[in-house]
């Protein structure tokens, strides 16, 4: 263990990623969730190639606590961090257990992961909004289904044509919500409404 952090702080110094995902690896293998600290500070790296190998090895050991302590991560990091953690909770959701598990996860009383993940469609970032986006369509939960449908009320076309391929891409019934948002929706929100529904046959 002394020998990996010491070859992670070296490695670090002098900007060898190869050698420092390799430590990290080594360290986090040996410390599992007590490394969370080292994993919260990773993801705050300037390297992506560094951000994604720490959550790739996170997904070795993987809890409650650990999903929370990331999620709380993710709500307050800048934009690529917080796209890096997005995509990989998206990539969780296909181990069906992964996905049911944040799905109903607390992250604080009253406060729960797919709320915090929700309220990144507010940001004013298309990339983060986007990357929010497709984790909530992997986490097919379908009390998100209106907060996607809301994208369709949007003026700027691009964010009207990822909520349409969203709500597109929702393994559910979506008519419920493509209808509520029918009305208040901007005009190529209204089009996508309509496309929406008679793809569906509502």
């Amino acid at each position: 263990e002394a020998a990996s952090t010491d070859l992670l702080k070296k490695a670090t110094q002098a900007g060898k990623v190869q050698s420092r995902n390799a430590a990290l690896q080594i360290l986090l293998s040996i410390k599992k969730e007590d490394g969370l600290k080292l994993v919260l500070k990773a993801l705050h790296d300037d390297s992506k190639e560094y951000r994604n190998a720490t959550l790739t090895y996170v997904s070795d050991f993987v809890n409650d606590r650990v999903y929370i302590a990331l999620i709380k991560a993710m709500n307050k990091a800048k934009t690529d961090p917080k796209v890096d953690m997005l995509n990989w909770l998206a990539n969780q959701s296909r181990n069906l257990a992964e996905r049911d598990n944040i799905r109903k996860l607390l992250i604080k009383p009253r406060l729960t992961a797919m709320q915090v993940i929700c309220k990144q469609l507010n940001n004013s970032n298309f990339e983060v909004k986007e990357a929010a986006t497709w984790a909530l369509v992997k986490l097919n939960d379908p009390q998100t289904l209106l907060d996607l449908a809301e994208l369709l009320k949007s003026s700027d076309i691009k964010v009207v044509l990822l909520g349409q391929q969203a709500l597109a891409s929702f393994n559910g019934d979506i008519a419920p919500s493509v209808v509520a948002v029918l009305n208040s929706a901007s005009d190529a929100g209204k089009v996508a409404c309509i496309q929406l529904l008679a793809t569906r046959k509502s």
